[in-house]
C-alpha cells in the first residue's frame, strides 16, 4: 500500500511544502507563482480554473426523407468531401502563448531519432566490413545507452506541462462532456462520413438519393505526445489530425503542428437519417423496412437481376461538427438518439469558454 504525506507552512509571501517526495519552497501573488522541490522549478500561471504550468529545465513528469447508401467501393468523381481544414488554419486565428508553446517544441529536432540513424549506420557499416563480434556487441550496447539517453534530453526539451484546477463553474461543464463521451463510445457503431453525393440512379443503388463513403472510428481517451497534463482528454484521430477536448479548448494534431479552437466557436448540428445498411446491422440499429439491392419505382425487386436480395434500412444518427477556425466532421452513429445526447453535453461548456 503507498503511503502519501504532505504539509504546508506558511511564512508570508513563501511557503515550505514537506511531502514523502522531500521539502519544496513556493512564492508568488494571486494567479503568478514560482515554486521549487523535489521534481523541479516551476512557474504557475493563471486564475479562474484553468492554470498553466511551465517546468524551468529538467524533466516533468430532425428525421431525414431521403435514405442514403454506402459508396465505399465505388469512384469518388464528383463527390462533396467533409474534411477539416489544414491546421495552419487554426493556427492563425490563434495568438495563444500556450500553442506557441507546443508548436515551438514540437519543431524541435529529436535528438533520439538522430542518435539511432547514426546507430544504424555505424551498425551496418561494421557488418559490412566484417567487424569482429565483439564490436558489434559493444556497437549495440552503446547504441541501447545513447538512445535511452537523448530520449529523456527529448522528453525534457519538448514536453509542455499544464496543470487544470478546475473551479465551480467549470467542473461540472467539463464532468458533462467526458460524460457526452463516455455515452458516445458505448454506441455499437460509429463512423466518419468522409464523402457524400446525392444520385439520380436509384434503381442501382437500393432507392437511395444519396450516396456515402464512410469509415469506422473510436472515441480515444489519451493524451497527446511530449504532453504532460494532471487531465486526460477524451478525443479521436480522423484521417490525419488527432483532436483532443480539454477543459478550456480542444487541441487539433496534426504531424508537428497543432491548432486550436474554443468551445463557443463549436456548432453541433444533429438529426435522424434512413440509411440503407449493406453491411451487418448494428445490435442498437433501429430496423425500419428492407428495399431491394436494385429496385423498381413501385418498391419491387427488379427482376432483370438474378442476384437481388434484400436490403435493411435503418435509423441512424447523425452528427455534424464544426467551428468558425477550421472543423467541420460528419458522424453517423447506430444509435438513433446518440447524436442529441452527445450535441447536449457541450451546451454548458461552450457558454463559458
Amino acid at each position: 500500500m503507498g503511503f502519501f504525506y504532505r504539509k504546508r507552512v506558511n511564512f508570508g509571501p513563501f511557503a515550505l511544502n514537506f511531502s514523502t517526495k522531500g521539502v519544496g519552497v513556493s512564492t508568488g501573488v494571486t494567479g503568478v507563482r514560482l515554486s521549487t522541490g523535489p521534481n523541479g522549478t516551476f512557474v504557475h500561471l493563471g486564475r479562474h480554473g484553468f492554470y498553466y504550468r511551465k517546468k524551468i529545465g529538467g524533466f516533468s513528469e430532425h428525421t431525414k426523407s431521403q435514405d442514403s447508401f454506402d459508396i465505399s467501393s465505388e469512384s469518388e468523381d464528383d463527390v462533396d468531401r467533409i474534411e477539416s481544414a489544414d491546421i495552419k488554419k487554426f493556427q492563425k486565428s490563434s495568438s495563444d502563448k500556450l500553442l506557441k508553446e507546443i508548436n515551438e517544441k514540437n519543431a524541435l529536432v529529436r535528438y533520439s531519432s538522430v542518435s539511432l540513424i547514426i546507430s544504424i549506420v555505424v551498425f551496418v557499416s561494421a557488418l559490412m566490413t566484417h567487424a569482429p563480434a565483439w564490436l558489434n556487441i559493444v556497437i549495440i550496447t552503446l547504441s541501447i545507452v545513447s538512445y535511452s539517453f537523448f530520449f529523456k534530453k527529448d522528453v525534457e526539451r519538448k514536453t509542455v506541462t499544464v496543470i487544470y484546477k478546475l473551479e465551480d463553474d467549470i467542473k461540472p461543464a467539463f464532468a458533462k462532456v467526458n460524460k457526452g463521451f463516455q455515452d458516445f463510445e458505448k454506441v455499437d457503431s460509429l463512423w466518419r462520413v468522409e464523402t457524400q453525393q446525392s444520385t439520380n440512379d436509384w434503381k442501382r443503388n437500393s432507392g437511395a438519393s444519396n450516396l456515402v463513403n464512410r469509415k469506422s472510428f473510436e472515441v480515444l481517451k489519451e493524451l497527446p505526445s511530449f504532453f504532460d497534463s494532471n487531465i486526460t482528454p477524451y478525443g479521436f484521430s480522423i484521417d490525419n489530425k488527432q483532436y483532443y477536448f480539454f477543459p478550456d479548448r480542444i487541441l487539433v494534431y496534426q504531424g508537428k503542428d497543432v491548432g486550436m479552437t474554443h468551445y463557443s466557436e463549436l456548432k453541433i448540428d444533429t438529426s435522424i437519417t434512413r440509411f440503407i445498411e449493406d453491411d451487418s446491422v448494428p445490435k442498437d440499429a433501429e430496423i425500419v423496412g428492407h428495399n431491394w439491392r436494385y429496385i423498381n419505382k413501385d418498391g419491387g425487386p427488379d427482376r432483370r437481376f438474378n442476384n437481388n436480395y434484400q436490403i435493411p434500412v435503418v435509423l441512424y444518427s447523425e452528427i455534424d461538427l464544426k467551428s468558425r477556425s477550421g472543423i467541420n466532421l460528419k458522424f453517423q452513429a447506430s444509435d438513433k438518439h446518440a447524436g442529441e445526447k452527445f450535441a447536449s453535453a457541450f451546451e454548458e461548456i461552450k457558454k463559458i469558454t
